[in-house]
């Protein structure tokens, strides 16, 4: 059974993976996907074990006003 998305890790893989002059890969590249999720929860994980607030990555953080719909009969 293939992994849930293969192709997104593949193509991570292949962007960042470092190349020799001959185009042959002398390092393989990293699923950056994975790697994010990871970096997320190990500072979550700091944020409760020393009890300071998590600063969210979003751009614009979850729940802001900006991203909401209008108001119903309400002309945009």
């Amino acid at each position: 059974m293939n992994a849930p998305f293969s192709i997104v890790k593949r193509k991570h893989e292949a962007r960042t993976a470092e190349k020799n002059a001959a185009g042959e890969v002398v390092k393989p590249g990293r699923y950056i996907t994975k790697d994010t999720i990871l970096e997320i929860y190990d500072a979550l994980a700091e944020s409760i074990r020393t009890g300071t607030p998590y600063q969210t990555r979003l751009d614009p953080p979850p729940a802001d006003a900006r991203c909401c719909h209008p108001a119903k009969g309400t002309q945009p």
